[in-house]
C-alpha cells in the first residue's frame, strides 16, 4: 500500500504516453488509453486525499 500512489501514477503516465505515441505516429487517439490514464489520475487523486485526511 505504500507504493500505491506511485504505481497510478505510473500507470497513468504509461497511458497518456501511448495515447501520444499512437497519435504521433498513426494519427488517431485510443480512447481506452485515454479512459485508463484518467481512471488511473483519479485513483492517484484520491489515495493523496485520503492520505491527507489521515
Amino acid at each position: 500500500m505504500k507504493y500505491l500512489k506511485y504505481l497510478l501514477l505510473l500507470l497513468a503516465l504509461l497511458c497518456f504516453f501511448e495515447v501520444y505515441y499512437l497519435h504521433s505516429q498513426l494519427s488517431f487517439i485510443d480512447y481506452p488509453f485515454v479512459y485508463a490514464g484518467l481512471f488511473f489520475v483519479f485513483l492517484f487523486a484520491v489515495s493523496i486525499y485520503f492520505r491527507r485526511k489521515k
